[in-house]
């Protein structure tokens, strides 16, 4: 049992997940959020199926870890799950017997068999409601393995079973009000949904005053602009470097991340030389983004969020990106950046050159952005969310719900 400094009783919370250590957003998400639970008084455990790098970091922010086990047989006293990521419906159908649970709704995965909720092809972003049948015929255009035996068994019997349990779940969090839309245009009631938006840590913030970016590094040399994220068709690295050829200023692309589409843009970027560096995944981004003059944001997806965007803002860098999924949530036009119609790469490439050719304005921007990402993305407001979510969770009685035959429309 957990105490706060003034002797109140705090949730015992057990955080569920797939993985323990660093593969995306999400992890670095769940393991800032675990901290600063505990840091608040709430104990936190971990469940998570499989480890991936820097577990043994990731790990050290929970109380206790939990071996990867079926439900009926968790040890310990746990007020409710906090269900980031799993991909068995009914394993999560069985631990929603055991104990009030809150889904993270962290992307499109759940409610589309493809998990990008994009057509394939075409590549152009679906604004369906999800329906087992079109959906799941949609989804044998997934690239996975086991054949078609295993699609056919993915999209036609898996996927409808996940989503009947997620929206089964007592709660289900979102960090955005673009994701609270999407899951009620898919049949989840609206009551059951809880916004929570993310904390951004300012620890590596270095420009505290959001200055300094686009003169200072022009003084010193040639500007940088930064794109971090998974190297896959979603994120939009394609189409950035698509821009870069159209734009006329002189900087250096630094791409931080990784992917199965590292090669293929690779090989992209070849004719455009030292003007694109390639530099994996990086742990910690703070040089990269203290030497930045502005953060692009490319993506073709959906995008629910994208911690990048606020990140960057914590730095004082403007923001240029497309007008899709969460990023309105901080990216506002003329005053935190540029919007760009979806997918309008010679809108992309026009922006950049604007910012990188008004110092004055790209400065201001980035003035507003920090200070839109303190007031909006902070811890306070984070732990005072979930302190909301343990009373509701803890407060009302179980739901009888038929869990195993929830219709879908």
């Amino acid at each position: 049992m957990s105490f706060s400094r003034d002797g109140e009783r705090m949730a015992e919370i057990l955080f569920v997940s797939e993985y323990a250590g660093f593969f995306g957003g999400i992890e670095r998400y769940v393991q800032h959020t675990a901290e600063l639970l505990r840091s608040a008084g709430f104990g936190v455990s971990g469940m998570f199926e499989k480890k991936v790098a820097g577990a043994d970091v990731f790990l050290s922010a929970f109380d206790r870890v939990e071996p990867w086990r079926n439900p009926g047989e968790i040890v310990g006293r746990y007020d409710f799950a906090v269900v980031h990521k799993v991909r068995s419906g009914g394993w999560l159908t069985e631990l929603e017997k055991r104990m009030p649970v809150a889904v993270v709704v962290h992307d499109h995965e759940y409610y589309c068999p493809r998990f990008c909720r994009y057509y394939p092809f075409v590549r152009k972003n679906c604004h369906r409601r999800y329906s087992p049948s079109i959906c799941g015929f949609c989804g044998l255009t997934r690239r996975r393995h086991g054949g078609w035996g295993g699609a056919l068994k993915d999209s036609f019997r898996a996927a409808p079973r996940l989503w009947n349990a997620v929206r089964a779940a007592d709660m289900l969090v979102v960090l955005s009000d673009f994701m609270a839309d999407n899951l009620v245009g898919n049949a989840v009631a609206a009551e059951k949904i809880v916004k929570i938006p993310p904390a951004v840590s300012v620890d590596g913030a270095a420009h505290v005053d959001g200055v300094a970016h686009v003169d200072g590094v022009a003084a010193a040399g040639v500007p940088h602009i930064i794109c971090v994220g998974q190297l896959i068709r979603g994120k939009g690295v394609d189409m950035l470097l698509d821009a870069v050829r159209l734009t006329g200023s002189d900087f250096v692309l630094d791409v931080l991340g990784d992917g199965g589409d590292a090669a293929m843009l690779r090989e992209q970027a070849r004719p455009l030389g030292d003007r694109v560096k390639f530099h994996s995944y990086v742990a910690d981004p703070d040089e990269f983004y203290r030497n930045a003059a502005l953060a692009v944001l490319p993506w073709r997806w959906q995008e629910p969020f994208g911690l990048v965007g606020p990140e960057a803002q914590l730095h004082g860098l403007p923001l240029v990106g497309f007008d899709v999924g969460g990023v309105r949530e901080y990216l506002i036009d003329g005053e935190t950046g540029v919007l760009v119609p979806p997918g309008d790469v010679a809108g992309l490439a026009a922006a950049i050159d604007r910012l990188l050719g008004d110092p004055s304005v790209a400065v201001g921007y980035g003035r507003n952005g920090r200070r839109l990402a303190m007031e909006k993305f902070t811890a306070s407001g984070l732990v005072s969310a979930y302190r909301r979510l343990a009373e509701k969770l803890m407060a009302e009685p179980r739901r009888t719900v038929n869990r195993t035959n929830l219709g879908v429309f």
